[in-house]
């Protein structure tokens, strides 16, 4: 199966989106989430929701948590289909099986990290709702954290298999180089 086409399709849509999820949860940033996100302490939770409560976000709070839901299945879509699409043509491209294995592993571990992300926005809205407690203070900073690093190092994965793909594109040796290269042929 080729994944190019659903996978550019996919990330077109992924990037409409954040936009469209940015102009609706304005003037409450990405970066006013993630401080929430990572609040740690039932009192530094507190403390941004009232800051929240005099610049009226909390509404944009609210709102910013089921949009996340869309956004939570679109950017997993495309992780894992840009992981199967770029190491697939990554493995091709340097002869490496490793990289179409690891891709496909990223490719599926994606969804842990979705499944972080929506248990994070389920705590996050029973703080919305009940108010902060230890607990689910707790679940949206570990599932955060979880997350985070799962989304980095799939995107790093793939920026690694896109990078190689295009030094490969702009190199003058056969795309199978490395599997034929010999020292002799340079010995005359």
């Amino acid at each position: 199966m080729s994944y190019k086409l659903p996978f550019w399709l996919l990330l077109s849509l992924t990037i409409v989106f954040s936009f469209f999820y940015k102009k609706a949860i304005f003037p409450l940033s990405t970066a006013d989430i993630i401080s929430y996100e990572l609040a740690k302490t039932v009192d530094n939770s507190r403390n941004i929701m009232q800051d929240w409560q005099v610049d009226n976000k909390m509404k944009l709070f609210d709102t910013s948590l089921y949009l996340d839901f869309i956004f939570i299945l679109l950017y997993t879509l495309t992780i894992a289909l840009g992981s199967r699409y770029l190491s697939s043509a990554t493995a091709q491209a340097t002869g490496r099986h490793f990289w179409w294995k690891t891709g496909h592993f990223l490719s599926r571990f994606i969804f842990v990290g979705a499944a972080c992300d929506i248990f994070e926005n389920i705590a996050m809205l029973n703080a919305l709702y009940e108010n902060p407690n230890e607990t689910n203070v707790f679940i949206t900073y570990v599932a955060a954290i979880f997350k985070f690093i799962i989304i980095a190092t799939c995107v790093v994965f793939i920026c690694v298999c896109g990078i190689i793909l295009l030094v490969k594109s702009f190199s003058k040796l056969p795309k199978d180089a490395d599997k034929t290269w010999d020292a002799n042929s340079f010995r005359n």
